[in-house]
């Protein structure tokens, strides 16, 4: 029944036990999703925090890697954080190309910083460096090779065969034909190139060439460095 003030009481006539037991009941079950909800908002708490934390701390690997480039490439913090300045507008070209290949590749931002990174060590300016990331990246994946390495075969077998920076996707095509096509891979073609390209070239022999005959004695069982050794050797 209601009392007069609004309030609700409920009388039960003879034995209440059974009545008190299913408010028991009521209680328990209450008390029990309260913790189920607890549980679930403190388990989304802890995802939250966690995916927070990795964000941060892929962040700043990313502005370490960044840093790296700019350090190799010879700008200070002062220089790249002066709004307008010509160190300031190649540091962010820089990094919107790392972000872009991070977005639209198989690696992640701060691998393409990285692979930056190992243009600027080879002496690569950073037009040059972002024109051709795009395929060190496309090398690395298609040889199933680390960055530094598909980095030193893009800048430094080029150059021993003479080819410009433009002709570097062209290079990373055909060392991923040549893998697909012979019994070799672009890693061990690259160890190759290491004993021989320079011999190579000097005795006039382009890179097709030199290739062509490196993937022919791949499938006669000479491979990476002895087979550059012996072409350079012949």
């Amino acid at each position: 029944m209601a009392s007069s003030d609004g309030e609700v009481i409920i009388t039960i006539d003879g034995d209440d036990s059974a009545f008190k037991s299913a408010l028991n009941g009521l209680k328990d079950v209450a008390s029990e999703a309260a913790k189920g909800v607890a549980v679930a908002i403190g388990a989304g708490t802890a995802g939250l925090l966690a995916f927070g934390k990795s964000a941060v701390e892929v962040g700043m690997e990313f502005d370490s890697s960044m840093s790296q480039v700019a350090a190799t490439m010879g700008y200070t913090v002062t220089e790249i954080n002066t709004a307008g300045s010509e160190a300031n507008e190649t540091f962010t070209a820089l990094r919107d190309a790392a972000k872009e290949a991070g977005a639209t590749t198989a690696f992640s931002a701060t691998e393409a910083a990285d692979a930056l990174n190992y243009m600027a060590l080879a002496g690569y300016d950073s037009e040059t460096a972002i024109s051709m990331l795009p395929n060190v990246l496309n090398l690395a994946a298609a040889g199933s090779i680390d960055l530094a390495t598909a980095s030193d075969m893009v800048t430094d077998y080029m150059s021993a065969f003479g080819m410009s920076c433009e002709q570097s996707g062209y290079f990373a095509d055909m060392l991923a034909y040549a893998q697909s096509n012979a019994n070799t891979t672009a890693e061990l073609l690259g160890e190759s190139y290491k004993n021989c390209a320079a011999n190579m070239a000097a005795a006039g022999q382009d890179v097709e060439t030199t290739t062509s005959l490196l993937a022919m004695m791949a499938n006669q069982g000479l491979k990476g460095s002895e087979a550059g050794t012996a072409l350079a050797a012949v």
